[in-house]
């Protein structure tokens, strides 16, 4: 309704607006937020290099959404016969900061959500680690101290055996 109010009293500007302008909506503002994000996790991992991944998925995301914004809006106002000037004028406002923001606070909930699970899989894969390193370390303890003890015990062994042959003479 706040892009064309007039939608539904007309057939096609109601296929305009909600076929092909919201389902390109949709697709630009996925195709931004979402494959290209995807490959900047696959590109740069959070963990390494935390800092510079913020600012590349904002820039990437904010930057992204605000093209397609205008893209999109650009493409209406040209399917409906009006200039290209009426884009950034006053009665536009509306149509290009609202998509935005709504924009802006579902990535923000989508980014925290996967920041969030692939901090869960990290805590999840240190405790494994943890576990089995506890489980290892006496395993390896063990394994030191063995050579030495049956050493120690063929030695004892030795003289055990050389005591009790004086023993019997």
């Amino acid at each position: 309704m706040v892009v064309n109010p007039g939608a539904l009293r007309n057939g096609s500007e109601f296929a305009i607006t909600y076929g092909g302008y919201t389902l390109m909506y949709g697709v630009g503002l996925w195709l931004t937020n979402g494959v290209v994000v995807e490959w900047l996790n696959r590109r740069y991992a959070w963990t390494v290099q935390p800092g510079r991944r913020r600012l590349l998925t904002l820039s990437v995301s904010l930057g992204g959404s605000v093209l397609v914004i205008l893209f999109m809006n650009a493409g209406l106002l040209l399917l409906k016969g009006h200039s290209m000037a009426r884009l950034f004028t006053a009665g536009m406002y509306w149509n290009l900061l609202l998509p935005l923001i709504i924009t802006v606070i579902v990535s923000l909930f989508n980014h925290s959500r996967a920041f969030f699970l692939r901090w869960r899989e990290a805590a999840v894969r240190a405790g494994h680690l943890k576990k089995e390193t506890a489980v290892a370390r006496p395993d390896s303890l063990r394994r030191q101290v063995d050579p030495h003890l049956e050493r120690f015990f063929t030695k004892e062994q030795v003289l055990w055996i050389c005591y009790r042959k004086r023993s019997l003479k």
